[in-house]
């Protein structure tokens, strides 16, 4: 098991620079913004790499494909709309994605490490060609906790022990994840954590400097959905407000999504102001940073949360839910920022009331140790995090002989699928 506790000291110990001599596929469900730049710089380390995704991009997200610079080859797929319930009381949809053509695309890319996402149809079948093309590796790049797994129900946790048995290496984001497919049965030796990268933004040199008029100021960046927990958080605070009639507090919300009408007709009092922006895009996000004092991220869950990376990345303490991992992993109470379970309404006003009450100075040190805290995680070193389990699986195959240059194949098209490629541009 690689464990990555110190992450001040990580880089020096797991960083893995030696550029990989292999083919790589990575299947996801579609090439998300922030991950766009890990995929490039994956790309720049190993010998090929095919992007397979199961759709453009899902429904419910407000984003629009961005594939320059990638080899992308849209799948041909089925997509199955659940509703997922979780034990804390939301739900959301769910869109189950089948790639149907799995097999027969990777027949034509010929990979030699597979790099599949979460534990569903795209990696069994991916599990599958890798147990008939035996120098074929599989790393499953499992997105999930504890906590986001609770109440999944028999069917998918009998298909994960499978899955666990058929990966050469799994990749999970922290230490809840690490321990769930631990308990499925993964060696310690085979688990690698993988440190979510920052995208790059305007605060990589420097944080923006502040003046106290910010204080009182709260923001929010992410989906306006129940998952998000921003309803009850928002409730909670105008209660806050409500006690505290001396303070102006400001609160600005920068996402779309069906939240958004009750959000509007909560009751609030006159002391607190509540903004909505809307979808935005980043230059708008890097203001609402800038302008703030205190992130606030109330989820009920997220395998990881990556709104909490940038605005560590801008200097800025969290006010936020264990219920994210990634405020799990990289927040401690008191040094960062302040913690609360928001289905625990008690704990939630409690932390507000922390937050509000931590003296500016105080705060601006938490933001600043915050920071400290994320600013080595770039795209390049989340990539090589991804080297270091593909060369771990390839472990038994390292002393085969190299390929010839000739021996690879060329790229092809099949009815009912799309290949966008920049080299064939």
């Amino acid at each position: 098991m690689i464990d990555t506790t110190d992450h001040n000291t990580i880089v020096k110990v797991h960083g893995e620079s030696e550029p990989l001599a292999a083919r790589v596929a990575i299947l996801v469900p579609f090439v998300a913004p922030h991950k766009k730049p890990i995929y490039q710089a994956l790309a720049n380390r190993c010998e090929s790499l095919a992007v397979l995704v199961s759709t453009p991009m899902e429904e419910n997200r407000y984003w629009q494909p961005d594939w320059d610079g990638l080899d992308v080859i849209v799948q041909r797929t089925w997509t199955i709309r659940q509703i997922f319930r979780h034990r804390v009381g939301f739900r959301e949809p769910l869109f189950v994605h089948v790639p149907v053509d799995t097999w027969k695309r990777l027949r034509q890319v010929r990979p030699d490490v597979i790099i599949s996402h979460e534990f569903g149809f795209r990696t069994l079948f991916a599990a599958l060609y890798r147990q008939v093309s035996r120098k074929t590796r599989l790393v499953i790049w499992g997105g999930l906790s504890e906590h986001t797994e609770k109440g999944k129900g028999l069917t998918r946790l009998l298909l994960r022990k499978l899955l666990i048995r058929l990966a050469d290496v799994v990749v999970v984001n922290g230490k809840s994840g690490m321990r769930y497919v631990r308990n499925l049965g993964m060696p310690d030796d085979r688990v690698l954590r993988f440190p979510y990268a920052t995208i790059p933004s305007p605060f990589d040199d420097a944080p923006p400097k502040r003046d106290e008029s910010s204080r009182d100021h709260l923001v929010f960046v992410g989906s306006l959905i129940e998952r998000k927990g921003i309803v009850p958080f928002v409730e909670c605070l105008a209660d806050w407000c409500q006690s505290h009639p001396d303070r102006e507090i400001r609160l600005t919300l920068v996402g779309e999504g069906p939240e958004r009408p009750k959000l509007e007709s909560l009751a609030k009092p006159d002391n607190l102001r509540l903004e909505i922006c809307g979808h935005c895009g980043y230059e708008r996000i890097h203001q609402a940073y800038r302008e703030a004092s205190i992130f606030a991220f109330p989820s009920l869950m997220d395998d990881w949360g990556m709104a909490v990376n940038e605005a560590m990345q801008a200097g800025l303490p969290i006010l936020g839910s264990p219920y994210s991992q990634a405020i799990d992993e990289m927040v401690v109470e008191g040094e960062h920022g302040w913690r609360f379970h928001t289905d625990r309404r008690d704990e939630m006003y409690s932390a507000i009331d922390r937050a509000l009450g931590t003296p500016w100075h105080e705060q601006q040190a938490m933001g600043e140790r915050a920071r400290r805290r994320i600013e080595h995680r770039t795209p390049d070193y989340a990539a090589s995090f991804l080297v270091r389990a593909a060369k771990r699986a390839r472990q038994e195959a390292d002393a085969e002989p190299p390929r010839n240059e000739g021996s690879s194949v060329p790229n092809a098209h099949m009815p009912g699928a799309k290949r966008v490629s920049p080299r064939m541009s």
